[in-house]
């Protein structure tokens, strides 16, 4: 059984007009698993709030005060070019950190054998102290973080496969020993930053062509 892990949340969360990252993802997902009759093998569940301890695991406690003293009530916040608030994001990002904490519990409890998160934002371009990318909060880099709470887990692997660079959790487990990061996608597009690679960060750039 595969555990299908979203919250209502995420579906509200903006960051502006006529931009990729919008809620239309969360429905295209479903519509495809619906098209290809898998909705029905998976078990659903809600993506609880990850807790300010989990966030500060990988990221800077005056970083997630600044984006809780930034979240508006009405209209956008803008962090960068490609980053904005709106009301519904703050509480959205907690959710989507949340589903891969809950993703470990249900298989670590024997509930599921694997889960597949659908949540946004996305994750893997925020950094320790930053937002980028459409990204506040590291969901992968929280739950690889949880998972090392665990007695059970002592080493954790992240497969990072996107046309962008995931620079956010490179910048986090840099030297986390305990984790393995590969990381592949196409050279010189966004963010375009210095990576690096060492025994246990492996980043592959590929061709456009």
């Amino acid at each position: 059984m595969i555990g299908f892990i979203t919250h209502k949340e995420c579906s509200l969360h903006k960051v502006g007009e006529s931009v990729p990252e919008s809620p239309s993802r969360l429905k295209a997902i479903e519509d495809t698993l619906i098209e290809h009759k898998l909705y029905d093998l998976m078990a659903p569940f809600d993506a609880p709030k990850a807790s300010r301890e989990d966030l500060e695991r990988v990221h800077d406690a005056n970083y997630i005060d600044f984006l809780h003293q930034s979240s508006p009530t009405n209209g956008y916040f803008k962090i960068d070019a490609d980053t904005s608030m709106n009301s519904h994001t703050l509480t959205a990002a907690y959710h989507a950190a949340g589903a891969g904490i809950c993703g470990v519990d249900l298989i670590l409890e024997g509930k599921v054998k694997r889960v597949f998160c659908s949540v946004r934002p996305p994750g893997h371009h925020a950094e320790h102290n930053k937002a980028m990318g459409f990204c506040f909060f590291d969901n992968i880099a929280v739950a690889a973080a949880y998972a090392l709470t665990k007695k059970e887990i002592k080493k954790v692997a992240i497969f990072d496969f996107d046309v962008h660079h995931g620079n956010g959790t490179e910048d986090i487990f840099r030297d986390n020993e305990d984790v393995l990061l590969l990381s592949s996608f196409e050279s010189q597009n966004w963010p375009n930053l210095p990576f690096e690679n060492t025994k246990r960060i492996i980043n592959v750039a590929l061709s456009p062509n």
